[in-house]
């Protein structure tokens, strides 16, 4: 038997012709199915995204001792490079951290009325995997050079729990 394209072509237009209600409610059937689909799709997209995107901000935030020498400061930030958990540290000065509050409450009247800078130096720690968070924190927990550590584990936990899911 050979294969006759126009039979074929020609037999699918007869019978859409003599079932016109039915080709139109397959087609329709099948036009609407794809778009749920792609809309989902779309939808589990987007939220992988922002989970990944939101991984990659997870950081924390060391501040050190006031008076620190800035010897004790690089070999804290190239100790701290070293290990295997930490993508990168990021240094910001007084000056910078007070420039960062002033753009974040740039219409507050509360920053006129800052005469002297009292923010600490501080060390921006970025991690390569969330789930070492609590190893990052707990080698930096306890050292003289840091004062405070900034670091939200209930955070963490929320997300680790939706990427799991």
């Amino acid at each position: 038997m050979s294969f006759r394209p126009f039979y074929f072509l020609r037999e699918s237009l007869i019978s859409f012709k003599k079932n016109w209600v039915i080709s139109i409610a397959a087609i329709t059937t099948v036009a609407l199915s794809l778009l749920v689909i792609g809309f989902f799709m779309l939808v589990a997209f987007t939220i992988n995204s922002w989970m990944k995107m939101t991984e990659q901000k997870v950081e924390i935030v060391a501040f050190l001792v006031e008076g620190i020498p800035a010897e004790s400061i690089e070999a804290l930030q190239s100790e701290i490079m070293s290990w295997p958990e930490v993508k990168r540290v990021v240094y910001v000065s007084k000056e910078e951290a007070l420039e960062r509050l002033k753009k974040e409450f740039k219409d507050s009247d509360i920053i006129s009325m800052v005469e002297e800078n009292l923010l600490p130096v501080s060390l921006e720690i970025s991690l390569k995997d969330p789930r070492k968070a609590d190893t990052v924190y707990n080698r930096l927990k306890g050292r003289p050079e840091i004062d405070d550590i900034r670091h939200d584990r209930k955070m963490v936990e929320r997300l680790l729990a939706l990427t799991r899911t």
